[in-house]
């Protein structure tokens, strides 16, 4: 496709009459911390409005300005709140950002508002999680793209490349342009390193464009472990198009309209499409191979 310019022993033995007496204690104990669920260390919040600025400390009533410049503010533990407005963005924009298990990073509209980012240039990639990315999630943007490109790498609002993991995007709206090539797309998964992606409750909306594959897998071998599930793809040519190897993906769950193909598969070393519904959607599998593909349970 492109080289990317535009990527979770109870001992045994005697025991005396009031150790035992202790033992329903112990275990309720036991029990209500199994049910708390694990527990995040907690870290710093900041803040990005329209009315920020840069210079200032990032707190709710000293917001940044500019989104990108703030990602390189953030920590492990860290949260970082979008307020509600129009902003833009251009060029190729890659991430380093890394949480941990216990430390994710959350990246969020603040909450009750809807931050809105449109694309000024050509090509313009909202964001690409490169190199050790990890366990990172985007949530609550709209992400509008920028012109057409006629560049045969094309371009994608969001990428994963390197070694990037435990991403989560959810609650966004990502959107194309009519003018759209088949080389642009709204998601570009292209890395064989790549692992444990999440899609949930996002729409994915080309406005029309050729795009094929709102959602795209490309570059073999590619990602492993990918879950897509109750988010809507809609006007273009291709929902999700699987090109490349990608191993443990599942697709279960998400409305496809307004497209000639909801999900072509092409390749890959393993893809469960599940518990699906479309409308107006031509073809709504797509196999150029049935190999290591399982679709089943679906309301088309």
């Amino acid at each position: 496709m492109r080289s990317v310019t535009s990527p979770l022993w109870l001992f045994r033995g005697q025991r005396s009459a009031a150790v035992r007496g202790l033992g329903p204690v112990v275990a309720g104990v036991i029990l209500a911390s199994a049910m708390v669920g694990p527990t995040f260390a907690a870290g710093r919040t900041f803040y990005v409005a329209t009315n920020g600025t840069d210079s200032s400390s990032g707190s709710i009533s000293h917001p940044w300005r500019s989104f990108h410049a703030s990602l390189k503010r953030l920590r492990a533990g860290d949260t970082l709140y979008v307020r509600g407005g129009s902003y833009t963005f251009a060029g190729v924009n890659y991430t380093t950002l890394a949480g941990t298990s216990t430390s994710p990073i959350l990246i969020s509209a603040y909450p009750g508002e809807r931050p809105i980012f449109t694309g000024t240039s050509t090509p313009a990639d909202f964001l690409y999680f490169a190199g050790n990315s990890a366990y990172v999630t985007l949530r609550g943007m709209t992400i509008q793209g920028g012109g057409t490109v006629t560049d045969v790498h094309g371009s994608s609002l969001l990428g994963f490349m390197g070694n990037a993991n435990h991403i989560r995007i959810e609650r966004n709206r990502l959107i194309g342009s009519p003018g759209w090539i088949r080389g642009q797309h709204l998601a570009y998964v292209a890395e064989p390193s790549v692992n444990d992606l999440v899609f949930k409750y996002n729409v994915f909306d080309g406005k029309g464009c050729a795009c094929d594959g709102l959602l795209h897998f490309f570059h073999d071998p590619n990602a492993l472990r990918v879950r897509v599930y109750s988010n809507t793809f809609r006007n273009a040519d291709q929902g999700i198009m699987i090109w490349a190897n990608v191993t443990g993906l599942k697709i279960w769950r998400n409305h496809f309209s307004s497209l000639r193909i909801g999900v072509r598969h092409h390749n890959s070393g393993g893809t469960v499409i599940t518990e699906n519904t479309a409308s107006d959607v031509t073809y709504r599998v797509f196999a150029d191979s049935k190999r290591n593909l399982s679709s089943y349970g679906n309301d088309w």
